[in-house]
């Protein structure tokens, strides 16, 4: 069962921020990831909390730390989640403004294969924060299937089956293209 977490809205914007050496960073009208020393870690850290948390976020110091330069969120990005193995999750990312598909941490591929099928939708990149089975053993059956680029941290280049884009720290990587 594919559980849709949020639209990310515009209201994230009135989060304080403050510029961090990790985490997810979003500039006005561009859907990028800022992946620097904990590949994705904000992201994946952002997404296990429910959204009304966020909204009571302001005097929380770790969330400040998540979020840098939030002026203005697209809301038309889609997060779904994706049960998979007994205890994980894997994270279906849907840009619908280009149509732009992702999936992260995907840990076993029929379970994501199943949820993109109900929607009829293809998948054009993998996000790995790191290399463990539990966060990357779908890789190859989903990068077979669908042609997906898989993206992860240059220091686990070795380890994470099927990597086509390699992130440093500091580097950028846009998702999806500006609409």
């Amino acid at each position: 069962m594919v559980e849709m977490i949020s639209k990310v809205p515009c209201a994230m914007a009135s989060l304080p921020c403050s510029r961090v050496s990790t985490g997810i960073g979003v500039w006005p009208g561009v859907r990028q990831l800022c992946l620097r020393k904990g590949l994705l870690h904000g992201f994946m850290r952002c997404l296990s909390v429910p959204y009304k948390t966020l909204r009571g976020a302001r005097q929380s110091i770790p969330m400040r730390k998540l979020l840098c330069n939030v002026s203005c969120v697209s809301s038309a990005l889609q997060i779904e989640l994706v049960p998979c193995l007994k205890d994980n999750y894997a994270y279906l990312l849907h840009d619908e403004n280009t149509g732009i598909i992702g999936v992260v941490d995907p840990s076993e591929a029929v379970p994501v294969i199943d949820a993109l099928a109900q929607k009829n939708r293809n998948l054009n990149y993998i996000l790995n924060t790191h290399h463990h089975y539990d966060h990357t053993g779908g890789n190859l059956d989903l990068k077979e299937r669908y042609g997906a680029k898989v993206i992860g941290s240059g220091r686990d280049r070795q380890r994470i089956p099927g990597i086509d884009i390699a992130l440093n720290d500091g580097d950028r990587w846009m998702f999806a293209e500006i609409g």
